[in-house]
């Protein structure tokens, strides 16, 4: 058992493979680069980096952009602001988005929503402390608003509070119990403190609530895989990618699952589409390596762990480029010996 898994889970989900250990271990010693790759470090750190893609808003709503064809702006009231920040976070234009909410805010500084819209766009920017801050001051306005404890709940997650985000989605499930988005919040965070059942019950639960979201499948998948049941978690994965074909964890963990059964083809092809989707992910990179080495591309692998080792380091984990570091060494002296 690799012993990163759980720490390169980290929201967005959501992937355990292959059995839990201690929730805060962090790459405290390095794999056999041939043995079976995921552990709880692993799953950790996936879930960390890629925590926006679970709490994804999802409207059927034709809200429109205000404004004449030409698309620029002639209605100053701050609906219309809110109508079009809604209308960017679902085009996942977060930028837009938070620009958009600001100005709603700028014209009524009390609008619980658009502090709420304003932070989930700063949580798709991994700006996690500006998306707390706007989750606390939608709910200083509106207590009784569950986005708002949802956002928190996301957030929380992101910054590896376990318990606060259990608190907080706990909460927003309490407000609203058909918040799918804070279910599949809820079974990510159980998950990460090594509570699978629970984590298996919110999935299914969010599941049966909203059945497009792709978050709660891949919960679901991480708690399958933590227990073993590789080809029902494979299912599941294969069903979140049908629902966001764009989602790049999606792809890693799949290419983690096919290389755990020796199915190194299929696993490279999952590495290269997660890279293609986002070349800045350390994960696709470190098993696109992992594939490499598998393969007896030494070289490639290589490269590719040094690729995962930078990325690490340009966000500040010198713990896993640590790690990763000690996966290099392996790789090179396997190239020395052949």
């Amino acid at each position: 058992m690799h012993p990163n898994i759980r720490r390169w889970l980290g929201i967005g989900l959501l992937l355990t493979i292959i059995g839990l250990q201690g929730q805060n271990q962090r790459f405290a010693q390095a794999g056999s680069m041939a043995g079976p790759v995921l552990s709880q470090e692993m799953n950790r750190m996936l879930l960390e980096k890629n925590a926006p893609y679970l709490f994804r808003p999802v409207t059927n709503e034709d809200l429109g952009y205000p404004g004449n064809e030409k698309g620029k702006v002639i209605y100053w009231d701050w609906q219309s602001y809110l109508d079009t920040a809604k209308k960017q976070l679902q085009a996942q234009n977060y930028k837009a988005a938070w620009k958009t909410s600001n100005t709603a805010l700028q014209l009524n500084p009390d609008l619980a929503d658009a502090y709420v819209l304003r932070g989930i766009a700063s949580f798709h920017l991994k700006d996690t402390n500006a998306a707390l801050a706007d989750a606390t001051r939608a709910i200083a306005l509106n207590p009784r608003l569950d986005n708002a404890y949802t956002l928190r709940a996301a957030a929380n997650l992101y910054e590896h509070q376990f318990e606060k985000a259990l608190e907080a989605s706990t909460y927003a499930l309490s407000l609203n119990p058909q918040n799918a988005k804070a279910m599949a919040i809820h079974g990510a965070a159980s998950l990460m403190r090594g509570k699978t059942d629970d984590a298996l019950l919110d999935a299914n639960s969010a599941i049966q609530i909203n059945p497009r979201l792709a978050g709660p499948y891949l919960v679901k998948a991480a708690a399958q895989l933590s227990t073993g049941d590789t080809a029902e978690a494979m299912a599941n994965i294969n069903r979140a990618i049908s629902l966001e074909p764009g989602l790049p964890i999606a792809y890693t963990v799949r290419g983690y699952g096919n290389l755990n059964q020796n199915r190194l083809k299929e696993a490279e092809v999952d590495s290269e589409t997660a890279i293609r989707l986002n070349p800045k992910s350390a994960q696709a990179h470190h098993l696109l390596g992992r594939v490499h080495y598998r393969q007896n591309n030494l070289k490639g692998s290589i490269s590719e762990l040094k690729t995962a080792q930078k990325l690490l380091l340009q966000i500040g984990d010198t713990a896993g480029a640590k790690t990763i570091e000690q996966e290099i060494q392996q790789a090179k002296q396997s190239e020395g010996s052949n």
